[in-house]
């Protein structure tokens, strides 16, 4: 999206959306997001290579109790987005004001053990 609105800018449109912002500053956004996805994929990885093996031997009733919280936790944070995010978009550290502005600490903690999984064995 990010992208888009600055190609619209190099074309002479101004989308009303970031209209505030300087190109440099959807810049910076853009290029603080592309790096969070490379790491949320790398870190997705290592959490694929420690549980796929494992999965076969766990319990069906827990794994659908952990999907249906996660499914949670992923609309929770959709809401604060929705909610909070544009108060948050435009700082240098998304997750620190959405715990300060938006009383999320505790869903950020438990997202933190994926996006970090250093907790694994290998």
């Amino acid at each position: 999206m990010l992208e888009q609105e600055l190609q619209a800018r190099r074309h002479g449109s101004l989308p009303t959306q970031n209209a505030g912002l300087s190109d440099e500053t959807l810049q910076e956004m853009l290029q603080r997001t592309q790096a969070e996805a490379v790491k949320e994929h790398a870190s997705l990885g290592k959490l694929q290579q420690y549980l796929e093996p494992r999965i076969p031997v766990l319990e069906p009733e827990a794994l659908r109790a952990a999907s249906q919280k996660a499914n949670a936790d992923i609309q929770d944070i959709a809401d604060l987005n929705g909610k909070c995010g544009f108060k948050c978009a435009h700082g240098p550290d998304f997750e620190a004001c959405l715990a300060e502005k938006c009383d999320a600490s505790n869903l950020l903690q438990r997202f933190s053990g994926c996006r970090d999984p250093s907790w694994l064995a290998f």
